[in-house]
């Protein structure tokens, strides 16, 4: 018997439209499962979804009541210092404040031309100079409080002790004759106008003024002020 292969071969089988029906139904049924399988991860989607929804509506709510009602955030500074007379008077009451204080040596000499022979003396004088102020001298005003500022007028700075002289550490140099008291008395006037010249100068009290500036400003700063003028006026 002869096979004809050709025939066979060239022949397709046809699709049914019940065949098509019944690949659509499984594709469905498989989608089922899957639907029914993941059932719990596409009630989560869902419930996030939902809070999303209800954060952006509550968010939205929230700028519509800021901007109908805005909030002054702005700080209201203290505009007075609640300082006691007390405490002005405990400041006041310190009495001498030293801003400066400098020791020194000066050399004092004399010569005298005699009949027979000269005579010549000198002696080393050591002395501490103190630049500052005395409290007690100012009136009882010297201090106003204006809000957060202490206004102060106080005394220009000063030579504390004119007697700054130490005449327990004096040191005789060299002498040579006999001496009356006043000779003893021009060396001391000598070498007290050198100290004084020598240490009094204007760049000493500057740097006095600054100091006294500073301690100042600290004393009242500690109280509780934000900011400190002062006057060097009597």
């Amino acid at each position: 018997m002869k096979y004809n292969s050709k025939n066979n071969s060239g022949k397709r089988k046809r699709r049914t439209p019940e065949t098509r029906w019944e690949k659509c139904l499984d594709a469905m049924q498989r989608f089922e499962l899957v639907m029914l399988s993941y059932w719990k991860l596409w009630l989560m989607i869902a419930a996030v979804i939902c809070v999303a929804f209800l954060l952006r509506g509550f968010r939205d709510s929230r700028v519509a009541q800021a901007l109908e009602n805005p909030v002054d955030l702005r700080v209201e500074q203290k505009k007075n210092i609640d300082v006691s007379p007390e405490e002005i008077r405990a400041v006041r009451n310190i009495g001498e404040f030293e801003f400066l204080r400098v020791e020194t040596e000066e050399l004092a000499e004399l010569t005298e031309t005699g009949v027979l022979r000269d005579k010549q003396i000198a002696r080393i004088y050591s002395g501490t100079l103190r630049i500052g102020f005395n409290l007690s001298d100012v009136p009882d005003n010297w201090f106003e409080a204006r809000g957060d500022t202490a206004v102060l007028n106080v005394p220009r700075l000063r030579l504390l002790d004119s007697n700054f002289i130490d005449e327990t550490r004096t040191r005789p140099l060299y002498e040579k004759g006999t001496w009356r008291p006043e000779a003893y008395e021009t060396l001391y006037k000598q070498a007290r106008k050198k100290m004084i010249d020598r240490v009094l100068t204007p760049a000493r009290f500057r740097s006095a003024r600054q100091n006294a500036t500073e301690k100042l400003s600290r004393i009242f700063l500690d109280l509780g002020f934000n900011n400190v003028i002062i006057n060097y006026t009597y």
